[in-house]
């Protein structure tokens, strides 16, 4: 823990998909902002100085507006963004081709999956029913096992927080 003091850690959780623990996990490419004009995603910003994620899966006992007291298990892996890009890269996703591949689906405009069987554990996928438009680049979970640096669980029972901690 002491190797983790110090590291920049961007939180991501599944809060539109509580209860349902995804098989997959998404990292937005880009997405209409405000002023609808498309902007980089939170994954290949280079703004951004992020070290690690922490992707979580939320169980909860109420699916919409819960609160911190309806939580009944956060499951939590944290992976390196170095170790992460690395992976895609080796697969042939560099950023290059990664923004490439996403102004293709743009063009295409078509809702859901693209490039699925392309890339080893990884696709493409357009969310229209949003006003931003995100378009993810979605990695399986057991891939993202086999790169995380730390795998747990926070479970909250009688008001008591417990952390677990399990092997990848």
């Amino acid at each position: 823990q002491a190797m983790l003091q110090g590291i920049i850690v961007d939180e991501k959780a599944q809060t539109d998909y509580v209860n349902r623990h995804l098989p997959t996990f998404a990292f937005e490419i880009d997405f209409m902002n405000a002023a609808n004009i498309y902007t980089k995603g939170w994954f290949l910003d280079d703004s951004k100085k992020t070290q690690f994620y922490l992707l979580i899966w939320v169980t909860s006992r109420k699916e919409k507006n819960f609160t911190m007291e309806d939580i009944e298990k956060l499951d939590c892996i944290l992976i390196s963004r170095e170790e992460l890009i690395g992976y895609l890269c080796e697969q042939g996703l560099d950023e290059e081709k990664i923004y490439h591949l996403a102004k293709e689906i743009r063009v295409s405009g078509i809702y859901g999956r693209h490039h699925t069987g392309l890339f080893k554990d990884t696709y493409f996928f357009l969310s229209t029913q949003k006003r931003e438009r995100p378009i993810n680049l979605i990695i399986r979970i057991e891939r993202i096992k086999e790169l995380a640096e730390l795998k747990f669980t926070v479970s909250n029972k009688d008001g008591k927080s417990n952390v677990s901690f399990h092997d990848l």
